[in-house]
């Protein structure tokens, strides 16, 4: 049973999610503050019950709208199969979601009412991804919202969380980092389009085309490299340098987009973009450290 419950969370989803704040810790300057590392891993662990909330809850009600079906090319839904009822499934995501705000209790003891708001925010995004009368699995345009909150929300909160502040380093390295995120999210819609159709929703690919989706991918994976030239702006130049490291495993990727179709081979690619934002998170920080 524990392995059906870890199926549903959706593992190759997860790791990202420790990238933003990973970001927004180590660019703290080192001659000022003493890093908290509690603080950074109650904000993962938070961040972490939130997605999988999402994700259970996403199971859940796509499981009972009958979304997902014996030709979805992606890994099979639990709920859709069988494996858990949809109530139960509900359950796990409002236990996840209890998980989610039990270690947001630190993150709130040290920053107050904005974090408060964050927390909120983040909740009711987790809800209505595919919940409530105006999904955003159904209006589209989810990749802002995770460009917004794996990006900028993330990273500054981490920054603050250790400085008190936030500075143009946080909003740099977060729109690199939210760039990437959206990639797995992009990735995923790229692969199910046909089934997303036929379920009725309403995302890019489906509003714009593959052609659109192939360049909006590209430019997910390449934009945060360029960025890059902004670390020189702070005397970073190790930390302009050293994710490039990267650039080779975004162009095997960007180029495996454009040389297929939606089919399950976007599984691999999939697992490939769910890498990425975690492989240049840890290259970023290295080099501004060593910097």
């Amino acid at each position: 049973m524990i392995q059906i419950w870890w199926k549903a969370a959706r593992p190759r989803t997860l790791p990202f999610v420790a990238a933003p704040f990973v970001v927004g810790t180590f660019l703290t300057p080192l001659s000022l503050y003493e890093i908290n590392y509690a603080l950074m891993l109650a904000a993962i662990l938070c961040t972490f019950f939130l997605q999988v909330a999402t994700n259970y809850l996403n199971d859940a009600i796509d499981g009972e709208a009958g979304a997902d079906t014996s030709e979805r090319i992606g890994p099979q839904r639990v709920t859709a199969t069988g494996l858990i009822p949809a109530k139960v499934m509900y359950l796990g995501g409002y236990i996840a979601m209890t998980l989610a705000v039990a270690f947001a209790f630190p993150l709130i003891w040290e920053m107050g009412m904005p974090m408060v708001l964050v927390i909120a925010a983040a909740l009711f995004f987790a809800a209505i991804y595919s919940g409530g009368p105006y999904p955003l699995t159904k209006i589209g345009f989810a990749e802002i919202v995770v460009f917004v909150f794996y990006g900028w929300v993330a990273t500054l909160s981490a920054y603050a969380l250790q400085t008190g502040m936030v500075d143009f380093k946080a909003w740099l390295g977060g729109a690199q980092i939210g760039s990437l995120a959206c990639l797995p999210l992009e990735l995923n819609y790229f692969r199910d389009v046909v089934q997303d159709q036929k379920a009725g929703r309403r995302t890019c690919v489906i509003r714009f085309g593959e052609l659109f989706a192939r360049r909006q991918m590209a430019f997910s994976a390449f934009l945060p490299f360029f960025l890059s030239v902004g670390w020189l702006y702070v005397d970073a130049p190790l930390a302009a340098a050293a994710p490039w490291l990267a650039f080779p495993l975004a162009s095997q990727l960007v180029r495996n987009i454009y040389q297929h179709d939606p089919s399950p081979i976007c599984n691999l690619f999939f697992n490939q973009g769910a890498k990425l934002p975690v492989i240049f998170a840890l290259l970023l920080v290295l080099g501004y450290r060593l910097g």
